[in-house]
């Protein structure tokens, strides 16, 4: 278990250093209300960690509008249980209140994280990179909605590998991630 989570700060390390950083994602000095309301929903969802485990813990969020009408974050989740070898945790997020729900999630997602133009269902659909888990040649996936969620692991269908993506980034890189604590 050590060796894993070794493994595994190394390659957050390594991802820092080698993806540029900067989105078309706000990232504020001062975090605003929702994203300390995101931050302290994700703690929730973690449940309690040991002091020393706390510190790989780190997350990114972003603001697209992927559904006319409704407020809605992508939250990428970096942390010792959420990652693996092929990627970590994508969270899509609703506003509810004052509070934000979680809708969906994804794993094995990595950066570049785009928001498509193409939509179902009345939402964006959303596209991640694919790579690493045993899989050589990494592509960008495209994770449609189907009506309630976004598929759960973007290497099978309803997920499809994407000869093109247009669409806008939002989460570029691991090197745009936050403290979760």
């Amino acid at each position: 278990m050590k060796l894993c989570q070794a493994l595994l700060a190394t390659l957050v390390a390594f991802a820092a250093l080698t993806f540029p950083c900067g989105s078309v994602a706000d990232i504020h000095a001062t975090p605003s209300a929702d994203e300390a309301a995101i931050r302290r929903q994700i703690q929730t969802f973690v449940g309690p960690i040991p002091p020393t485990d706390r510190k790989s813990m780190k997350f990114i969020v972003a603001f697209p509008r992927l559904e006319d009408g409704a407020s809605t974050a992508l939250v990428y989740l970096i942390g010792s249980g959420y990652c693996g070898s092929g990627g970590c945790m994508l969270f899509v997020m609703v506003k509810d209140g004052d509070h934000w729900r979680m809708m969906s999630r994804t794993t094995i997602t990595r950066p570049p994280i785009y928001m498509l133009r193409q939509t179902s269902h009345g939402w964006h659909d959303i596209a991640v990179l694919v790579c690493g888990g045993g899989i050589i040649n990494c592509y960008e996936s495209e994770i449609p909605f189907d009506g309630r969620t976004y598929a759960l692991n973007p290497s099978v269908p309803p997920a499809r590998k994407l000869q093109h993506v247009s669409g806008t980034v939002v989460i570029r890189s691991y090197g745009q991630a936050i403290p979760l604590y």
